[in-house]
C-alpha cells in the first residue's frame, strides 16, 4: 500500500563512506553493508557484516553512537560482502549469529554452491530464524521475510525501532513481500 510505504524509512547507502544516523537507534554504515540497531542496554544488532566492518570502524561506531558490544549478527544473503566479517566479528564481540532458514546451508557449506561472489568461510548459526517468524530483541520487534530480489537465498527484516518501521533489505529494494 503506497500510503504505508511513504510513512516508512529505509536504511540504505547514501554517502558510501561514513555512518548515517537514520534514527536515534538505527545507523547505516555507508562504508560497509552493515546496518546497526542499538538497544538502550548498549548492545547492538548488526544486519550484514562484510569484511569492510573492520575492528577500527567498529571502534569508531561505538565511540560515535555509544554502544558497548554487538550481541547479534544477522546476514541477509551469502555474498562475501555481507558475510565475510561475521566469524571474526562474532568471536571478537561474543555475538550470536542468527540465520534465516533458507540461508543456513549456503553459509555452513559455501563450497557446495557456485557463484562469483562466494565466501570460503563456513558460518554456523546460533539460532535459525524461520520464514515469517516474529521475534523480539531487547526492546525492538522484528519479522523475517524471504526476499529474493538480489538472489534466491536472501532474507529481509522488518524492524520496529523508534516508532518507525524499517525494512532491512540489503541488495534489493522491492518491498512487495512486506
Amino acid at each position: 500500500n503506497t500510503q504505508n510505504y511513504l510513512k516508512t524509512k529505509r536504511a540504505g547507502r547514501w554517502n558510501w563512506s561514513g555512518f548515517v544516523q537514520v534514527s536515534k537507534h538505527v545507523i547505516q554504515d555507508s562504508g560497509s553493508t552493515s546496518q546497526i540497531i542499538i538497544s538502550d542496554s548498549g548492545e547492538a544488532l548488526i544486519f550484514d557484516c562484510g569484511i569492510e566492518l573492520t575492528p577500527e570502524r567498529l571502534k569508531e561506531a561505538k565511540r560515535k553512537f555509544g554502544f558497548k558490544n554487538i550481541s547479534v549478527i544477522i546476514p541477509s544473503h551469502w555474498h562475501y560482502d555481507h558475510v565475510d566479517g561475521i566469524p571474526d566479528m562474532a568471536e571478537q564481540e561474543g555475538a550470536e549469529v542468527w540465520v534465516w532458514e533458507g540461508l543456513v546451508e549456503h553459509l555452513e557449506y559455501p563450497d557446495h554452491f557456485i557463484t562469483t561472489c562466494w565466501t570460503e568461510k563456513s558460518i554456523h548459526p546460533d539460532r535459525i530464524l524461520l520464514e515469517g517468524e516474529s521475534f523480539q530483541w531487547n526492546e525492538y520487534s522484528f519479522k523475517v521475510y524471504h526476499h529474493p530480489v538480489h538472489m534466491e537465498e536472501q532474507m529481509a527484516l522488518k524492524a520496529e525501532v523508534d516508532r518507525i518501521t524499517f525494512y532491512m533489505v540489503a541488495d534489493g529494494t522491492r518491498l512487495s513481500s512486506f
